[in-house]
């Protein structure tokens, strides 16, 4: 911990200078909320990141494989895999 700090200091991201500053660094980086749509608090950087969230039918975060294989297992989730890109052929009049 006393590590990352200096790592974090030396790349001026944080100024925290003892270990109970750094504790409360931590803390408001990772549960401060914040808004995501209407204005409301409502999201942290723990939620977005490791359990993830959904925004307009679009799963956000969730950069936890564990969750992820969690997910799986219970048949809540399905991974195909990545796709760099993904390319739709739309017709003139047809919606996305």
């Amino acid at each position: 911990m006393k590590m990352f700090m200096q790592f974090l200091r030396s790349k001026n991201i944080t100024e925290a200078s003892s270990k109970n500053e750094f504790k409360k660094y931590l803390q408001t980086i990772w549960f401060q909320l914040y808004p995501r749509k209407n204005h409301v608090l409502d999201s942290c950087a723990f939620e977005h990141t490791f359990l993830g969230e959904i925004y307009k039918k679009k799963v956000m975060g969730m950069h936890n494989w564990i969750r992820m294989a969690y997910l799986q297992e219970t048949e809540k989730a399905q991974y195909n895999g990545y796709y760099s890109l993904i390319a739709f052929h739309l017709e003139q009049g047809d919606q996305a």
